[in-house]
């Protein structure tokens, strides 16, 4: 007793054609397929392999750039980030010893 597996069909029933799987870049622009085509990414594989390498190059603790849209709050924690004081009494400056008349 066999049982017979149902075989894929490989015809279009109204042309005859061979159904071919489209493209992982079919639903995109051209613009972005011709980017993807430039950087060589032939699967999204590819792609993600590429942007897990970028990851590890520049690492996840980034900072977002503030927009014109962004509050006070969230530029203040962007300088912060980067390292700016809390006030102007908190910078810490020194003359360099050849300069006698350095300013305090």
């Amino acid at each position: 007793m066999s049982e017979e597996l149902p075989v894929a069909e490989t015809a279009s029933a109204n042309t005859g054609d061979v159904n071919e799987s489209p493209l992982w870049t079919d639903d995109i622009s051209a613009e972005d397929r011709g980017f993807v085509e430039n950087k060589g990414w032939g699967s999204p594989g590819d792609l993600l392999q590429s942007y897990r390498h970028l990851e590890r190059l520049v690492g996840s603790d980034t900072v977002r750039i503030p927009g014109a849209e962004s509050s006070s709050e969230e530029v203040a924690e962007f300088w912060g980030r980067l390292g700016r004081p809390d006030g102007p009494d908190e910078y810490e400056l020194w003359a360099p010893s050849d300069m006698e008349t350095y300013s305090d």
